[in-house]
């Protein structure tokens, strides 16, 4: 779905992000999100490390009331809740 070289194909149910209505914040914790769950399916990738990187981009100091460590550390927080809840893993789309 994000570049030319993407063969996946949207479902009956999917949308394309620029159609859900994200602002700038939540298409960043959504990304910082899609790096935790890449690193849960690929732990060899070690995303998780790129997650804390992508935060520091996208949430320089003063957009936010927390720090890009803080909302990076919370993201992480909540994939690991809804990775207790669930019992299946994720669909998500390559954060690159």
């Amino acid at each position: 779905m994000s570049g030319s070289g993407c063969e996946r194909r949207l479902g009956p149910l999917d949308r394309p992000l620029a159609e859900a209505g994200y602002d700038p914040s939540e298409h960043g914790v959504l990304t910082v999100a899609r790096y935790y769950f890449q690193s849960f399916a690929f732990p060899n990738s070690q995303a998780w490390i790129n997650a804390f990187a992508k935060a520091e981009s996208l949430f320089p100091p003063g957009m936010a009331r927390a720090g890009a460590s803080e909302i990076a550390v919370a993201v992480l927080a909540a994939v690991q809740q809804m990775r207790a809840a669930r019992g299946s893993g994720f669909r998500f789309s390559n954060p690159d």
